[in-house]
């Protein structure tokens, strides 16, 4: 950029009137914002171009620092109002025995009164029922084993991939 004379301004001159030091301009010269035209002179127009660039894109950064920081404050919250959700349906497992016990005795009582309530039947026909009572309270009793050891297998699972990572 070609500059004249009346262009030309010391670096001292240009720091008093943009009110900052002599040392922050010269941080500029060497950062490359502002050009040195001479031995401690700058171009006047330049200098003041170039630090309004500098300040829009200082502006720019920070906008989108604040952008981020609010995308980032966001994920936050939603991350935290999933957990909240999670802990809100996770039972303790002393209350889920607990709800087991008493659905499995509730269940059983149910079934052993069976064949009294049908005590009109004859022999035959309440043996039957009491075959049919054990097959059902043993396929009942299979059940709940079976879904006991997959919530275990599941929850050592997930206890190895927490570790892992």
């Amino acid at each position: 950029m070609k500059t004249s004379e009346t262009d030309e301004i010391s670096v001292e001159k240009l720091a008093e009137i943009i009110d900052v030091t002599p040392r922050w301009v010269r941080k500029h010269i060497e950062s490359g914002t502002i050009t040195r035209v001479g031995r401690g002179k700058v171009s006047l127009k330049q200098a003041v171009r170039a630090l309004i660039a500098d300040a829009k894109r200082n502006a720019d950064r920070d906008e989108e620092a604040r952008e981020r920081a609010a995308l980032n404050a966001a994920r936050r919250r939603v991350a935290e109002a999933r957990l909240a959700e999670i802990e809100a349906r996770v039972m303790d497992v002393a209350e889920v025995e607990a709800v087991i016990d008493e659905f499995v005795a509730v269940t059983r009582t149910e079934f052993d009164t069976f064949a009294g309530r049908v005590a009109g039947l004859d022999w035959s026909h309440r043996k039957k029922i009491e075959e049919e009572r054990f097959k059902s309270l043993t396929k009942i009793s299979d059940h709940f084993a079976k879904v006991a050891s997959e919530i275990e297998n599941r929850n050592r699972k997930n206890k190895r991939k927490s570790d892992d990572d």
